[in-house]
């Protein structure tokens, strides 16, 4: 079973990969705030998933050998909190692009 499992987690990730450069290529070409709106939620959810995650694993009788090692998931919590500023710092871009345009272009 696990074999199947990876199988599919590989088509999976390819189409997440898929799925993010079509929103980037989106983002890039007509900027807007719905994209990075999105992407912060996400992002604040795998956060709050992976500490839950944290919070659970005194809970279960999940052997020491399979966990994933320490620095593994420092270095997981690192990249999604410079992920979550980079997505705050695109929202800002893309709201003050629109404020900017409002005031160029009043009547559009």
């Amino acid at each position: 079973m696990a074999g199947t499992i990876a199988g599919v987690m590989v088509y999976v990730a390819g189409g997440m990969l898929v799925l993010q450069a079509i929103f980037g290529l989106v983002q890039w070409f007509k900027p807007n705030r719905v994209i990075p709106v999105l992407f912060i939620l996400l992002v604040a959810i795998g956060l709050l998933s992976s500490i839950s995650g944290l919070a659970m694993t005194s809970q279960t009788d999940v052997p020491a050998a399979i966990a994933a090692p320490l620095w593994f998931t420092v270095l997981g919590f690192v990249a999604l909190i410079i992920e979550l500023v980079l997505h705050i710092a695109g929202f800002r871009g893309a709201s003050k692009l629109a404020q900017l345009n409002r005031a160029e272009f009043p009547n559009s």
